[in-house]
Formats: structure tokens, sequence, C-alpha cells
């Protein structure tokens, strides 16, 4: 079946497309909120503004391929479960709370960009300095 175009060549998205794109945007969310990551957290590893990221979560855009694997490479899934809709199972529980310092690097994700850049560089120099 050909593709309908509009007068100025782009492509049409059909209902059938715009179904897929939205299931396969909740998906996508619903793995990325099992996993503890935040929009942000995901545009980052993707290279990708949060703007962009948050499109592709509401079927406002369309994710592009490469993106996909790279999603489900961040999120530990197969790739086709976020395509085919398999159903994503919970991660096992992990017993307590959450540590000090596991709760401490989920509110450095919240920050903007360039705090988290001078984190992120002060613990890398402190690994090192440990680490000889």
């Amino acid at each position: 079946m050909p593709c309908k175009t509009t007068d100025q060549g782009s492509i049409m998205r059909t209902q059938e497309d715009k179904d897929f794109y939205a299931q396969m945007g909740k998906r996508i969310a619903e793995a990325r909120t099992k996993t503890g990551l935040t929009q942000a957290v995901m545009s980052e590893r993707l290279g990708i503004g949060t703007q962009t990221y948050a499109h592709y979560e509401s079927a406002r855009l369309r994710t592009p391929v490469w993106h996909l694997r790279k999603i489900a490479e961040v999120l530990d899934l197969p790739y086709d479960t976020l395509i085919d809709g398999e159903p994503l199972e919970d991660p096992p529980a992990k017993r307590g709370p959450r540590s000090a310092i596991e709760t401490t690097f989920m509110r450095v994700a919240e920050l903007p960009r360039h705090k988290q850049k001078t984190i992120q560089e002060v613990v890398e120099a402190m690994l090192l300095k440990d680490a000889s």
C-alpha cells in the first residue's frame, strides 16, 4: 500500500500509525518509570533534548529506530518489547529502604545538566584519587 502524502510532500500519519506510536510511547514511559529514570536522564543518555524525548513518549514525534535501540539498551529491555508490546515484568524488588547514596544520586539526576556535570567531575576525581 503506497504512503499518502500531503501537497508539500510530507508523509501523512494514518490512525493506525498514530495508535502504534501512542502505544509504543506508553510502553517506553512505563518501562522508564519502572526503572526509576526520569525523562531528563533518558534524554541525556540518548543525546537529545528533554522535550524531544517527552514527545516520543507522548507520540507527538515518531521515535527514530536508532533511538529505539538505545532506549531498549538503557532500559535493559529486548528491542522487540518496545515494538511488539510484550508485557513488561516488574523488576525484582529490593529489600529495605533506599541507601543514602542511591537517594542522593536520584536527587542529583533531577538537577540541571551543568550542576550534574560538576558533581560528576568531583565524584570521578575522588574515585581516581581513591584508586591510586
